[in-house]
């Protein structure tokens, strides 16, 4: 499994903002160590969604010579919590840029309102070299970056009621969700393809 957070790159504006996608799956292996038995994601992996995006914006801006790690964060806020078969919006805007450090912003929003924000986000720019071959980095990027790709459109949440969840809980990899429609002849899913998923290595 892979660690990474950002499923899709929908918009990079050099050495200013980029907005992206992040899905989230049963497959997550993390989704019940946050609270076991309720399938919520837990807000610090999704911090790192957040963070990821902002570094692949400064990497990219930086023509992969550097690795950001935030050092600093001035502040956070956290209001909600999705569920297998939610997708994200993710997006980042960079403040200021100098050759050793970055300041930046990050934002998560489930259905077009934020649930994640991070505010003042300080930046310390190691030598990519030194952590991860750029040409990787490099590859990563190109395979997230699909300019244009559609953001998640404002949807209010898919009712699912406890059986369901119950139910499909034992057989997470086939399902994230199942979506009433008031048909009984008719069934609606979601599944959600992670770029952590096992399928990727």
């Amino acid at each position: 499994m892979r660690f990474l957070m950002v499923d899709r790159i929908c918009e990079l504006s050099r050495g200013t903002s980029a907005r992206g996608i992040k899905n989230i799956s049963w497959d997550h292996e993390f989704l019940d160590e946050y609270v076991p038995g309720v399938p919520v994601f837990s807000p610090v992996l999704l911090t790192e969604s957040a963070a990821q995006l902002i570094s692949w914006a400064i990497i990219e801006a930086k023509d992969f010579t550097v690795k950001p790690v935030i050092t600093i964060l001035d502040s956070y806020v956290c209001t909600g919590h999705p569920r297998p078969g939610d997708q994200l919006e993710l997006t980042g805007s960079i403040e200021s840029l100098s050759p050793e450090s970055a300041l930046a912003h990050g934002t998560i929003l489930l259905n077009g309102k934020p649930i994640i924000e991070l505010g003042h986000a300080v930046c310390y720019l190691y030598p990519l070299q030194e952590l991860d071959p750029p040409e990787r980095a490099r590859r990563q990027v190109e395979n997230l970056y699909i300019a244009g790709h559609p953001l998640p459109a404002a949807q209010p949440p898919a009712p699912v009621g406890p059986f369901v969840e119950q139910s499909f809980a034992s057989r997470r990899r086939w399902l994230d969700r199942i979506m009433e429609t008031g048909d009984s002849a008719t069934l609606q899913g979601i599944k959600n393809v992670t770029a952590t998923d096992d399928c990727f290595n």
